[in-house]
């Protein structure tokens, strides 16, 4: 009876010795960190809650300083990269992170030769990210495409390319170009399939660089036409849903009449053909710009020359009405054929925000509240009612 008993409490007990070799592992591994082991953002020299890009930003500069390319008269300077290099690849991948915030190097034994192996000094100059160091180019891992991408309301023009494909550096200035010109119209964004293989492999890719725009609620489609500046920018304008009004002599009253053009003012482009003016791209790109905050008009002035000086009091250039009245020659006259340019100078002449005291804040939530109720209880106010 008692040699069963013993046979039966054997288990557990092996169960608690093996709880208390983790638990002192745990404590040794900490105590060799506390001794003067560097943790691995340490060795990167970053924060603990470093994004992606902050990671390969910080390893880049590390890698150009102290790879062993540049560094030939140091008989351990491929150990010292070594390390370095470990660390990136240990951090940059979400579940070894995830298993090293955990538990530290002991959560590392299945990827112990992770980071031994590394590049030449040249690829992680030209070659490790095209587009880390763009500001208006945001490179995307897989986890940023699932939260930024398919959960976002924005259209974003996407750029799936392999660092060792020379098309893809032949396209990267084109690509850095439109991404600053439809900068806050859409989102330009990269995916280093080199670094996010696994992720690019999985979208079914043939070849580098794929371009795909994504729409929210659709499909994304791929863009299979030439790649100059041009053509990328015209068609990505076709899938933002800012737009602007072609004013004639026949619709203008229903426009300007029409209630969602209310209580905004009015940014008129007067074309005429012996005047320079504003190409259809950079008119759209404003409306992009624009969008909710002023309405955007064109006339081709060169068939309506009368139509434009009667109701416009011009033929030709940008005028802005703030008052969302138009009144012949009455409007500020914008001389610009920048898109940009003519955006940033409208917002100056818009009305600052009004700051409302707290007692003021107060009033309008009160009111707030209380047209809530009306609307939800079917009443209406005391003014309007008949009964």
């Amino acid at each position: 009876m008692r040699g069963r008993k013993c046979c039966r409490l054997f288990p557990s007990l092996l169960v608690v010795l093996f709880v208390v070799f983790i638990q002192s592992a745990h404590k040794q591994a900490a105590a060799e960190e506390d001794a003067g082991d560097k943790s691995y953002y340490d060795i990167l020299g970053v924060e603990r809650d470093a994004d992606d890009k902050e990671i390969r930003k910080a390893f880049k500069k590390l890698a150009l300083l102290h790879h062993p390319d540049k560094n030939m008269d140091d008989p351990d300077a491929s150990e010292k990269f070594i390390k370095i290099n470990r660390a990136y690849e240990v951090l940059k991948d979400a579940e070894t992170k995830k298993k090293y915030d955990l538990y530290g190097e002991e959560g590392l034994k299945e990827d112990h030769g992770r980071g031994r192996r590394y590049e030449s000094w040249s690829f992680y100059k030209y070659d490790f990210g095209i587009y880390d160091d763009d500001p208006e180019v945001i490179t995307l891992s897989q986890g940023d495409f699932e939260y930024q991408v398919y959960d976002s309301t924005d259209v974003w023009f996407i750029n799936m390319y392999s660092p060792r494909c020379s098309h893809c550096h032949d396209l990267a200035p084109t690509w850095r170009e439109v991404a600053r010109e439809l900068e806050g119209v859409i989102r330009i964004g990269a995916v280093n399939c080199g670094e996010e293989w696994y992720f690019c492999r999985t979208r079914g890719l043939t070849g580098y660089p794929t371009l795909n725009i994504h729409v929210p609620g659709k499909k994304p489609e791929k863009y299979t036409g030439s790649k100059t500046r041009a053509d990328l920018i015209e068609f990505a304008l076709k899938y933002i849903s800012a737009s602007y009004r072609v004013l004639t002599s026949h619709n203008y009253n229903a426009v300007f009449n029409d209630p969602k053009h209310r209580g905004k003012p009015w940014v008129v482009i007067l074309c005429d053909i012996d005047e320079e003016c504003l190409s259809q791209t950079s008119v759209k790109k404003l409306a992009a710009w624009m969008d909710n905050v002023a309405n955007i008009g064109f006339v081709a002035c060169e068939s309506q020359a009368t139509f434009c000086t009667h109701r416009f009091g011009y033929t030709s250039g940008t005028v802005y009405y703030p008052d969302g009245f138009v009144v012949p020659a009455y409007g500020d006259v914008i001389s610009s054929l920048d898109a940009r340019e003519i955006a940033n100078i409208i917002l100056k002449k818009l009305p600052d925000i009004a700051l409302l005291s707290v007692e003021q804040f107060n009033v309008c939530d009160e009111i707030v509240i209380v047209l809530t109720f009306c609307y939800t209880n079917k009443y209406t106010p005391l003014k309007n009612r008949t009964g």
